[in-house]
């Protein structure tokens, strides 16, 4: 999608806005959902009262497999809030950069070149 809004300083901002709490929304909800599966695996697994039971390996697998989204999801989800503010950043540089050319050159064919505008 980036590629359709190349160009457009603002509707690349906003393109990667939307990208970034996309990821963020899939890491959180892996994260949590890797620690709601780990907890089941624990309260299965220590349930059973035999070790051989298939309920004990069950238990055993579902807690492996819930830490292991949790540790894998970890980094994307702390990853994903430092992108959501690197796109927070874009768009008010676009901002800023078009509150610039309103001062030095108010001329609007030079900012709808550019996609911006500034209320008069």
């Amino acid at each position: 999608m980036l590629d359709v809004v190349q160009g457009n300083a603002k509707a690349q901002a906003q393109e990667y806005a939307r990208k970034s709490q996309r990821a963020k929304n899939w890491a959180w909800g892996l994260l949590g959902g890797g620690f709601v599966t780990s907890v089941s695996g624990a309260i299965v697994w220590g349930d059973s009262n035999d070790v051989s039971t298939n309920r004990s390996k069950v238990g055993a697998i579902l807690y492996g497999l819930g830490a292991l989204m949790t540790l894998s999801s970890s980094v994307p989800a702390y990853n994903a809030s430092v992108h959501e503010h690197d796109a927070i950043n874009a768009y008010n540089d676009d901002v800023m950069r078009a509150l610039k050319l309103s001062w030095q050159n108010p001329n609007d064919e030079d900012l709808m070149q550019q996609g911006l505008s500034y209320g008069r």
